[in-house]
Protein backbone atom coordinates (compact mmCIF):
# COMPACT_ATOMS: atom_id res chain seq x y z
CA UNK A 1 0.00 0.00 0.00
CA UNK A 2 1.63 3.48 -0.96
CA UNK A 3 1.78 6.44 1.62
CA UNK A 4 -1.32 8.18 -0.21
CA UNK A 5 -3.64 4.95 -0.14
CA UNK A 6 -2.23 4.72 3.68
CA UNK A 7 -3.35 7.95 5.01
CA UNK A 8 -6.95 7.30 2.97
CA UNK A 9 -7.38 4.62 5.40
CA UNK A 10 -6.25 5.46 8.26
CA UNK A 11 -8.57 9.21 7.89
CA UNK A 12 -11.01 6.64 6.90
CA UNK A 13 -11.15 4.92 10.45
CA UNK A 14 -10.91 7.98 12.16
CA UNK A 15 -14.43 9.01 10.55
CA UNK A 16 -15.61 5.81 11.28
CA UNK A 17 -14.15 5.51 15.25
CA UNK A 18 -15.92 9.79 15.45
CA UNK A 19 -18.67 8.35 14.40
CA UNK A 20 -19.08 5.40 16.64
CA UNK A 21 -18.08 7.68 19.81
CA UNK A 22 -20.49 10.06 18.78
CA UNK A 23 -23.43 7.27 18.24
CA UNK A 24 -22.13 6.07 21.50
CA UNK A 25 -22.49 9.69 23.17
CA UNK A 26 -26.05 10.16 21.75
CA UNK A 27 -27.05 6.60 23.17
CA UNK A 28 -25.54 6.94 26.69
CA UNK A 29 -24.08 10.15 27.89
CA UNK A 30 -20.93 11.68 28.33
CA UNK A 31 -20.04 9.17 30.91
CA UNK A 32 -17.56 12.14 32.86
CA UNK A 33 -20.71 13.85 33.77
CA UNK A 34 -22.89 12.19 36.98
CA UNK A 35 -26.18 10.94 36.51
CA UNK A 36 -29.06 13.26 38.35
CA UNK A 37 -29.94 11.37 41.51
CA UNK A 38 -34.02 11.33 42.68
CA UNK A 39 -34.39 14.19 45.13
CA UNK A 40 -38.29 13.79 46.44
CA UNK A 41 -41.52 13.41 44.59
CA UNK A 42 -43.73 16.22 44.41
CA UNK A 43 -47.00 16.69 46.05
CA UNK A 44 -48.06 17.42 42.33
CA UNK A 45 -46.18 13.79 41.52
CA UNK A 46 -43.35 15.02 39.82
CA UNK A 47 -40.11 14.80 40.34
CA UNK A 48 -37.22 17.07 41.58
CA UNK A 49 -33.59 15.74 41.19
CA UNK A 50 -30.09 16.45 42.14
CA UNK A 51 -27.17 17.31 40.34
CA UNK A 52 -23.46 17.26 41.15
CA UNK A 53 -20.83 19.27 40.20
CA UNK A 54 -17.03 18.80 40.98
CA UNK A 55 -13.81 19.94 40.88
CA UNK A 56 -9.73 18.96 41.01
CA UNK A 57 -9.19 20.30 44.22
CA UNK A 58 -11.78 18.35 46.36
CA UNK A 59 -14.66 20.46 46.39
CA UNK A 60 -18.17 19.66 45.13
CA UNK A 61 -22.00 20.65 45.36
CA UNK A 62 -24.66 19.10 44.69
CA UNK A 63 -27.89 21.21 43.30
CA UNK A 64 -31.39 20.65 42.74
CA UNK A 65 -33.63 21.26 39.77
CA UNK A 66 -35.92 22.33 42.20
CA UNK A 67 -35.72 25.89 43.50
CA UNK A 68 -32.44 25.98 42.72
CA UNK A 69 -31.48 24.93 46.12
CA UNK A 70 -28.05 24.08 46.81
CA UNK A 71 -28.15 21.48 48.83
CA UNK A 72 -24.79 20.27 49.75
CA UNK A 73 -21.60 22.84 49.39
CA UNK A 74 -18.19 20.23 50.26
CA UNK A 75 -14.98 22.62 50.86
CA UNK A 76 -12.10 21.42 52.46
CA UNK A 77 -10.69 22.72 55.55
CA UNK A 78 -7.61 23.82 56.73
CA UNK A 79 -6.09 19.80 57.56
CA UNK A 80 -7.87 18.52 53.99
CA UNK A 81 -11.50 17.46 55.76
CA UNK A 82 -14.75 17.61 53.71
CA UNK A 83 -16.69 19.77 55.64
CA UNK A 84 -20.38 20.28 54.41
CA UNK A 85 -20.77 24.25 55.05
CA UNK A 86 -24.33 25.10 53.54
CA UNK A 87 -27.39 24.35 55.81
CA UNK A 88 -30.55 21.79 54.67
CA UNK A 89 -33.84 20.30 55.94
CA UNK A 90 -33.93 17.01 57.22
CA UNK A 91 -35.92 15.58 54.14
CA UNK A 92 -35.78 16.94 51.13
CA UNK A 93 -39.56 17.56 51.25
CA UNK A 94 -38.87 20.63 53.53
CA UNK A 95 -38.04 22.75 50.82
CA UNK A 96 -41.78 22.19 49.58
CA UNK A 97 -43.10 23.87 52.50
CA UNK A 98 -42.15 27.78 52.37
CA UNK A 99 -40.18 28.47 55.50
CA UNK A 100 -36.16 29.17 55.43
CA UNK A 101 -35.46 29.49 51.84
CA UNK A 102 -32.43 26.97 52.48
CA UNK A 103 -30.06 27.50 49.16
CA UNK A 104 -33.04 28.32 46.90
CA UNK A 105 -33.00 30.56 43.80
CA UNK A 106 -35.16 33.88 45.22
CA UNK A 107 -37.44 35.50 42.74
CA UNK A 108 -39.20 37.46 40.98
CA UNK A 109 -38.42 40.12 43.79
CA UNK A 110 -36.13 39.23 46.32
CA UNK A 111 -36.45 40.79 49.65
CA UNK A 112 -39.70 42.89 50.49
CA UNK A 113 -41.41 45.42 48.85
CA UNK A 114 -43.90 47.63 50.98
CA UNK A 115 -47.71 46.72 51.14
CA UNK A 116 -46.99 44.51 48.16
CA UNK A 117 -47.50 47.01 45.88
CA UNK A 118 -45.84 49.80 43.39
CA UNK A 119 -46.14 52.59 40.78
CA UNK A 120 -45.06 51.48 37.36
CA UNK A 121 -45.93 52.84 34.15
CA UNK A 122 -48.96 55.58 35.93
CA UNK A 123 -50.41 52.13 37.05
CA UNK A 124 -50.42 50.70 40.24
CA UNK A 125 -49.26 47.25 40.59
CA UNK A 126 -50.55 44.74 43.36
CA UNK A 127 -49.12 42.07 43.83
CA UNK A 128 -49.37 38.90 46.51
CA UNK A 129 -48.74 40.06 49.82
CA UNK A 130 -47.04 37.12 52.46
CA UNK A 131 -45.96 38.64 54.95
CA UNK A 132 -48.38 39.31 58.09
CA UNK A 133 -50.58 40.20 55.33
CA UNK A 134 -48.91 43.58 54.89
CA UNK A 135 -46.09 43.46 52.82
CA UNK A 136 -44.74 41.11 50.08
CA UNK A 137 -41.26 39.17 50.93
CA UNK A 138 -39.28 37.05 47.79
CA UNK A 139 -41.72 38.11 45.38
CA UNK A 140 -45.32 36.33 46.63
CA UNK A 141 -44.75 33.24 45.40
CA UNK A 142 -41.06 32.76 44.94
CA UNK A 143 -39.31 30.84 42.72
CA UNK A 144 -37.71 29.01 45.46
CA UNK A 145 -40.69 26.53 44.94
CA UNK A 146 -40.73 26.02 41.24
CA UNK A 147 -39.49 23.12 39.79
CA UNK A 148 -37.18 24.57 36.88
CA UNK A 149 -35.85 22.86 33.88
CA UNK A 150 -32.39 21.23 34.16
CA UNK A 151 -29.32 20.49 31.64
CA UNK A 152 -26.15 19.43 32.86
CA UNK A 153 -23.60 19.61 29.88
CA UNK A 154 -20.29 19.14 31.58
CA UNK A 155 -19.29 18.07 35.61
CA UNK A 156 -18.62 21.90 36.75
CA UNK A 157 -21.39 23.32 35.08
CA UNK A 158 -25.67 23.07 35.28
CA UNK A 159 -28.06 25.26 33.50
CA UNK A 160 -31.62 25.49 34.99
CA UNK A 161 -34.18 27.79 33.28
CA UNK A 162 -37.97 29.10 34.06
CA UNK A 163 -40.94 30.82 32.60
CA UNK A 164 -42.63 33.30 35.45
CA UNK A 165 -46.07 33.78 33.61
CA UNK A 166 -47.58 36.78 33.02
CA UNK A 167 -49.29 38.19 36.38
CA UNK A 168 -47.47 35.56 38.12
CA UNK A 169 -47.92 36.99 41.97
CA UNK A 170 -49.55 39.74 40.42
CA UNK A 171 -46.19 41.25 38.87
CA UNK A 172 -46.63 41.83 34.31
CA UNK A 173 -44.68 40.20 31.85
CA UNK A 174 -43.95 36.71 30.62
CA UNK A 175 -40.10 36.79 32.73
CA UNK A 176 -37.77 34.08 31.17
CA UNK A 177 -35.07 33.22 33.88
CA UNK A 178 -32.00 31.04 33.46
CA UNK A 179 -29.43 30.58 36.38
CA UNK A 180 -26.20 28.83 35.22
CA UNK A 181 -24.07 27.37 38.28
CA UNK A 182 -20.25 26.81 37.59
CA UNK A 183 -17.86 25.19 39.88
CA UNK A 184 -13.87 26.09 38.90
CA UNK A 185 -10.53 24.74 39.84
CA UNK A 186 -10.06 28.15 41.74
CA UNK A 187 -13.02 26.51 44.55
CA UNK A 188 -15.31 29.12 43.23
CA UNK A 189 -19.29 28.58 42.60
CA UNK A 190 -20.12 30.76 40.10
CA UNK A 191 -24.24 31.94 39.72
CA UNK A 192 -25.06 33.76 36.84
CA UNK A 193 -28.60 34.48 36.68
CA UNK A 194 -30.29 36.59 33.21
CA UNK A 195 -34.04 37.31 32.39
CA UNK A 196 -35.72 38.79 29.81
CA UNK A 197 -39.33 40.03 29.66
CA UNK A 198 -42.02 41.38 26.83
CA UNK A 199 -43.36 43.31 29.36
CA UNK A 200 -41.71 46.06 31.62
CA UNK A 201 -41.66 44.42 35.13
CA UNK A 202 -39.80 44.43 38.41
CA UNK A 203 -36.72 41.70 38.62
CA UNK A 204 -34.64 41.34 41.40
CA UNK A 205 -33.09 37.92 41.67
CA UNK A 206 -31.02 36.40 44.21
CA UNK A 207 -29.33 33.48 46.20
CA UNK A 208 -30.38 32.30 49.55
CA UNK A 209 -27.67 30.07 51.07
CA UNK A 210 -27.43 29.50 55.00
CA UNK A 211 -23.46 29.40 55.63
CA UNK A 212 -21.75 27.80 58.50
CA UNK A 213 -18.05 27.53 57.91
CA UNK A 214 -17.54 25.33 60.44
CA UNK A 215 -19.97 22.64 59.28
CA UNK A 216 -23.39 23.00 58.78
CA UNK A 217 -24.39 21.02 62.44
CA UNK A 218 -21.79 22.93 64.20
CA UNK A 219 -23.75 25.14 66.01
CA UNK A 220 -23.90 29.30 66.49
CA UNK A 221 -21.39 31.06 64.77
CA UNK A 222 -19.73 33.13 67.44
CA UNK A 223 -16.28 31.46 66.18
CA UNK A 224 -16.88 33.13 63.11
CA UNK A 225 -15.33 36.59 61.23
CA UNK A 226 -17.74 38.70 58.88
CA UNK A 227 -16.31 41.22 56.74
CA UNK A 228 -18.86 43.56 54.96
CA UNK A 229 -17.74 46.10 52.32
CA UNK A 230 -19.82 49.02 52.77
CA UNK A 231 -20.11 52.24 54.46
CA UNK A 232 -23.82 52.82 54.95
CA UNK A 233 -27.27 50.37 55.48
CA UNK A 234 -30.55 51.02 54.69
CA UNK A 235 -32.55 52.24 57.91
CA UNK A 236 -35.84 50.05 58.32
CA UNK A 237 -38.99 50.48 60.21
CA UNK A 238 -40.62 47.41 62.74
CA UNK A 239 -41.55 45.41 59.81
CA UNK A 240 -38.39 45.80 58.16
CA UNK A 241 -39.53 48.37 54.98
CA UNK A 242 -36.83 51.08 54.20
CA UNK A 243 -37.40 54.11 55.46
CA UNK A 244 -35.78 56.03 52.82
CA UNK A 245 -32.77 56.95 55.18
CA UNK A 246 -29.22 55.58 54.27
CA UNK A 247 -27.38 55.37 57.96
CA UNK A 248 -23.14 55.50 58.27
CA UNK A 249 -22.07 52.16 59.72
CA UNK A 250 -18.79 54.03 61.74
CA UNK A 251 -19.59 53.95 65.26
CA UNK A 252 -22.61 51.49 65.32
CA UNK A 253 -22.84 47.61 65.84
CA UNK A 254 -23.38 47.38 62.01
CA UNK A 255 -19.75 48.22 61.30
CA UNK A 256 -18.00 45.34 59.30
CA UNK A 257 -15.72 47.30 57.77
CA UNK A 258 -12.58 45.17 59.35
CA UNK A 259 -13.03 41.59 60.33
CA UNK A 260 -14.99 41.27 63.30
CA UNK A 261 -16.05 38.53 65.49
CA UNK A 262 -19.88 37.44 65.32
CA UNK A 263 -19.39 36.56 68.83
CA UNK A 264 -18.55 40.21 69.99
CA UNK A 265 -21.04 41.76 67.07
CA UNK A 266 -24.03 39.74 68.63
CA UNK A 267 -22.91 41.15 72.06
CA UNK A 268 -23.77 44.78 71.15
CA UNK A 269 -26.42 43.94 68.89
CA UNK A 270 -28.45 40.91 70.35
CA UNK A 271 -31.27 40.74 67.52
CA UNK A 272 -29.12 40.11 65.40
CA UNK A 273 -29.00 41.27 62.29
CA UNK A 274 -31.14 41.51 58.98
CA UNK A 275 -30.15 43.98 57.03
CA UNK A 276 -29.13 45.58 53.76
CA UNK A 277 -25.34 47.16 53.15
CA UNK A 278 -24.83 49.42 50.77
CA UNK A 279 -21.80 48.07 48.69
CA UNK A 280 -19.04 50.21 47.70
CA UNK A 281 -17.72 49.99 44.46
CA UNK A 282 -19.54 50.85 40.78
CA UNK A 283 -23.09 48.94 40.74
CA UNK A 284 -22.88 46.92 37.33
CA UNK A 285 -19.22 45.56 37.74
CA UNK A 286 -18.17 42.58 40.40
CA UNK A 287 -16.29 43.16 43.19
CA UNK A 288 -16.23 42.09 46.56
CA UNK A 289 -19.14 42.65 48.51
CA UNK A 290 -18.76 40.61 51.73
CA UNK A 291 -16.43 37.96 53.53
CA UNK A 292 -16.47 35.78 56.72
CA UNK A 293 -14.03 32.90 58.11
CA UNK A 294 -13.81 30.33 60.29
CA UNK A 295 -11.55 30.16 62.95
CA UNK A 296 -12.35 26.66 64.05
CA UNK A 297 -11.87 25.55 60.11
CA UNK A 298 -9.81 27.81 58.49
CA UNK A 299 -12.41 28.02 56.04
CA UNK A 300 -12.80 31.14 54.50
CA UNK A 301 -15.70 32.34 51.68
CA UNK A 302 -15.19 35.72 49.65
CA UNK A 303 -18.67 36.55 48.01
CA UNK A 304 -18.38 39.13 44.79
CA UNK A 305 -21.55 40.33 42.66
CA UNK A 306 -22.32 43.39 40.32
CA UNK A 307 -25.40 44.35 42.35
CA UNK A 308 -25.85 47.17 44.81
CA UNK A 309 -26.64 45.78 47.96
CA UNK A 310 -25.73 42.08 50.33
CA UNK A 311 -28.32 41.33 52.32
CA UNK A 312 -26.42 39.79 55.44
CA UNK A 313 -29.20 37.46 58.03
CA UNK A 314 -27.59 36.41 61.28
CA UNK A 315 -30.15 33.19 61.08
CA UNK A 316 -32.48 34.70 64.18
CA UNK A 317 -34.89 32.46 62.88
CA UNK A 318 -33.82 29.01 63.50
CA UNK A 319 -34.70 27.93 66.32
CA UNK A 320 -34.16 24.08 66.99
CA UNK A 321 -35.10 23.47 63.03
CA UNK A 322 -34.41 20.06 61.86
CA UNK A 323 -31.57 20.05 59.44
CA UNK A 324 -29.46 17.88 57.84
CA UNK A 325 -27.87 14.89 59.11
CA UNK A 326 -29.74 14.84 62.20
CA UNK A 327 -28.20 18.67 62.95
CA UNK A 328 -30.96 20.70 65.36
CA UNK A 329 -29.96 24.14 63.53
CA UNK A 330 -30.26 26.93 66.42
CA UNK A 331 -30.90 30.74 66.68
CA UNK A 332 -27.78 32.38 65.46
CA UNK A 333 -26.28 28.84 63.39
CA UNK A 334 -25.61 30.27 59.88
CA UNK A 335 -25.12 33.63 58.57
CA UNK A 336 -26.58 34.21 54.86
CA UNK A 337 -24.67 36.78 52.24
CA UNK A 338 -27.25 38.22 49.68
CA UNK A 339 -26.23 40.02 47.00
CA UNK A 340 -29.43 41.77 45.79
CA UNK A 341 -30.92 45.73 44.63
CA UNK A 342 -31.72 48.19 47.89
CA UNK A 343 -34.81 46.42 49.61
CA UNK A 344 -38.04 47.78 47.98
CA UNK A 345 -36.10 49.86 45.14
CA UNK A 346 -39.56 49.94 43.35
CA UNK A 347 -40.79 52.39 45.68
CA UNK A 348 -37.68 54.20 45.69
CA UNK A 349 -36.85 56.10 42.22
CA UNK A 350 -33.57 57.50 43.97
CA UNK A 351 -32.03 53.73 44.28
CA UNK A 352 -30.84 51.42 41.62
CA UNK A 353 -33.37 50.36 39.14
CA UNK A 354 -35.37 47.49 39.30
CA UNK A 355 -37.51 47.72 36.19
CA UNK A 356 -36.46 45.48 33.61
CA UNK A 357 -37.98 46.60 30.12
CA UNK A 358 -38.89 44.31 26.57
CA UNK A 359 -35.57 44.08 24.96
CA UNK A 360 -33.34 44.81 27.85
CA UNK A 361 -31.62 41.65 29.52
CA UNK A 362 -30.98 41.30 33.29
CA UNK A 363 -27.67 40.05 34.38
CA UNK A 364 -26.83 39.26 37.99
CA UNK A 365 -23.37 37.94 38.91
CA UNK A 366 -22.62 36.06 42.15
CA UNK A 367 -19.33 34.58 43.11
CA UNK A 368 -18.76 32.45 45.86
CA UNK A 369 -14.91 32.05 46.72
CA UNK A 370 -13.27 29.68 49.13
CA UNK A 371 -9.99 29.20 50.76
CA UNK A 372 -8.24 28.67 53.66
CA UNK A 373 -7.60 32.14 55.78
CA UNK A 374 -3.71 32.96 56.49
Amino acid sequence: MNLKSCKASLAIAAAVMSGLFATSCALFGDSSIPAPEPFFTLKDGSQAKLYTLKNDKGMSVQISDFGGVIYKLNVPDKNGKVQDVILGFSTPQGYENPGCYFGALIGRYANRIGKGSFELDGKTIQIKKNENDKNTLHGGDCYAYRLWDAKQTDDDELELTLTSPDGDAGFPGNLKVKAVYELDDDNELKITMTAKTDATTAVNLTSHGYFNLSGHKSGPINDHDIYIYSDSYQECDKENIPTGNLIKVAGTPYDFRKFTSFGDAIKKNPNGYDNSFIVKGKFGELRRMASARSRTTGIRMDVFSNDAAVQFYSAGGLNNTAGKDNASYQKFGAFCFEPQRYVDSVNHPEYPTSILKPGEKYKQEIVLKFSISK
